[in-house]
């Protein structure tokens, strides 16, 4: 059977539309790519991703995007960090719990419509009489037309739950604690590698990460892994393997997200990273605060601020603010301001 995500002419298209993302001229060459069919021979249609993979950024694309480490602290902002904070044992505990039923409840709430538009969830609850929706998503004998829900229902519908069904998202959690005990906080990209080979099955994987796979297993190096004929590298993919770095670095958005670097970069680029980046920070953020301005904030510290991602951040911000006329700006909160009680300052990470 032929893989999907794996026939190079869906992969070109994928391709001219990220180039054109990441501010490159593709206009010659659209017509040709929309124009590809199974049946082009596939020696063509890898010269011409060849002939793409050349194509870089134009000179008034405005944006700075590395996707090396040392290059990302130079870009981010250049503020003075302050100490991380450390809880209590007991308050850790507790909030890693929770952090971790909220990521399955979460999942499990979302799986039956994965991949409905908003337009399509909306008339499916309206047939349910369920909208707007106060509970998981419930299961009617009898689907609208054109509605198909996503084959996990059997076990994540209102009144079938009785454990978390099996999920990339939490794979990918699990994962990154296995790393963390087995290789410790310097764990190595290859480390991360190795462990989705050894523990994932590769049709259990999708878009950046299954390119990536299928670079790791022809032993491509990292990062090239996550460039190579891979379109979809600065989707999301990788900012839902955050969570397990977060965890182990409660306190510290920092470190958090500089082991997120180091997971991200198996599978993705730019923006790509960055995601991963900033969403560990801000997790491993939360754990000390309720301020969501703080929590935002301490993400957007961690990637580089004349990037796409941060730019799109600042304009949900904004908008947040132009629609409630009177309500707080963002403004940087200094960190003494957290209200999780218990909470010290400290330079040692939770697994000390």
């Amino acid at each position: 059977m032929t893989d999907f995500w794996m026939k190079t002419n869906f992969l070109l298209m994928g391709e001219v539309e990220q180039l054109e993302q990441e501010g490159c001229h593709v206009s010659d060459f659209k017509a040709e790519v929309a124009g590809l069919t199974d049946a082009t021979p596939q020696e063509a249609m890898l010269a011409l991703y060849d002939c793409l993979s050349q194509l870089r950024p134009t000179p008034a694309f405005p944006y700075v995007e590395p996707s090396d480490l040392e290059s990302i602290r130079q870009a981010r902002t250049q503020s003075t960090l302050l100490p991380a904070l450390h809880l209590p044992e007991e308050t850790l505990k507790d909030h890693i719990l929770g952090a971790w039923l909220g990521r399955c409840a979460g999942c499990t709430l979302g799986k039956p419509v994965e991949g409905f538009t908003q337009a399509q969830v909306e008339i499916y609850l309206k047939a349910a009489g369920a909208y707007p929706l106060v509970d998981y998503i419930p299961l009617l004998d009898s689907l609208p037309d054109g509605i198909h829900l996503h084959p996990s229902f059997v076990d994540t519908v209102r009144g079938r739950i009785s454990y978390m069904s099996r999920d990339d998202d939490t794979d990918y959690t699990i994962i990154g604690l296995h790393v963390l005990e087995k290789y410790g906080p310097n764990f190595t990209s290859e480390n991360v590698g190795e462990a989705w080979q050894n523990m994932l099955p590769y049709n259990m994987v999708f878009t950046a990460e299954r390119i990536a796979y299928r670079n790791l297993v022809n032993e491509l190096p990292i990062p090239q892994t996550a460039s190579f004929r891979n379109p979809f590298r600065e989707w999301i993919g990788a900012q839902i393997r955050a969570d397990g770095f977060a965890y182990a670095a409660a306190g510290h958005p920092r470190l958090a997200a500089e082991m997120a670097f180091r997971d991200a970069v198996i599978s993705h680029v730019k923006n790509g990273i960055y995601g991963e980046m900033l969403a560990a920070a801000m997790i491993a953020e939360a754990f000390t605060t309720r301020d969501v301005y703080q929590i935002i904030q301490a993400g957007l510290d961690e990637i580089p601020q004349k990037s796409r991602l941060a730019e799109a951040v600042r304009q949900v911000l904004a908008w947040k603010k132009n629609a409630r006329p009177g309500r707080r700006r963002l403004l940087r909160s200094p960190r003494s301001s957290v209200n999780i009680s218990g909470c010290t300052r400290s330079t040692t990470p939770p697994w000390c």
